[in-house]
């Protein structure tokens, strides 16, 4: 079994429990993927793609939310969200304003990028019909997905940023979230109300954000404890070892490498 499809099988095991989806055999499901654009109250333009299961154009399916990490885009997570979407689960996800690949990324400053992040999964969640919906992200998204939950952040000037409690998903899923950092302190995480999945590696270091690959389960640790669940790699980096949102470290196992392991 590839990793890649492990890593997705751990988390639909997750997201059919929690969300009570009956969803078809990944055999009897084709997947359109489409770019367009959603409008915020604001007047925003939010890029986004959509995944969208052929089971789900006569009914409402689950909504995955996907918030990608910082500076990535979309189109670097197809080893994630693909498997997803073939198991029947429709996928939006939006191209933040810090994605090095948004169009109007430099008519932004680097402190909009939270509250901005915030507006884009309130504006799919309001205007996307869904059978139950479920928060991910990676990363710095994985600290949106977990803001969705109920979790809170401080901006640097201390606003005080939260998801309106009318979105709250069914469940969230982070992949590598942060630990206290830029205004993150262990409190920020207690208000969660949603059952949560977080996902790390031993390997899952970065440098001033996360000096101990530990960092990574603050959330999990501070969230309520009936609510909060952790699964953890060995030897797994923060980009799964390459498979999604960075380049792969030349040292990294390769994913044939990982193939043999699982």
């Amino acid at each position: 079994m590839s990793f890649k499809r492990l890593f997705a099988g751990a988390a639909l095991a997750v997201t059919s429990a929690a969300c009570a989806a009956t969803l078809p055999p990944a055999s009897e499901t084709g997947i359109a993927d489409t770019r367009t654009v959603l409008v915020s109250d604001t007047g925003r333009e939010i890029p986004i793609r959509t995944l969208t299961p052929s089971v789900c154009e006569a009914a409402a399916c689950p909504l995955i939310i996907f918030s990608h990490g910082a500076f990535a885009t979309y189109d670097r997570y197809d080893a994630l969200l693909e498997p997803l979407a073939e198991r029947g689960f429709k996928i939006i996800a939006p191209n933040h304003v810090d994605s090095e690949e948004h169009p109007a990324r430099d008519a932004y400053d680097r402190s909009d990028a939270l509250p901005l992040r915030v507006e884009d999964y309130q504006t799919i969640a309001a205007k996307t019909e869904a059978s139950a919906t479920i928060a991910l992200g990676h990363s710095f998204g994985a600290l949106i997905a977990q803001m969705a939950g109920g979790a809170v952040s401080n901006s640097m000037d201390g606003t005080v940023n939260r998801v309106d409690p009318a979105y709250r998903p069914d469940l969230i899923i982070a992949l590598s979230p942060p630990g206290p950092y830029l205004g993150m302190v262990p409190e920020n995480w207690r208000p969660i109300e949603r059952p949560m999945l977080v996902m790390t590696g031993t390997e899952d270091v970065i440098p001033t954000i996360a000096d101990d690959w530990q960092d990574h389960l603050v959330s999990f640790e501070e969230a309520p404890k009936s609510l909060a669940f952790a699964l953890i790699y060995k030897d797994i980096d923060h980009y799964l070892n390459g498979i999604y949102g960075r380049e792969r470290p030349p040292a990294s196992p390769s994913e044939a490498d990982l193939r043999t392991r699982t």
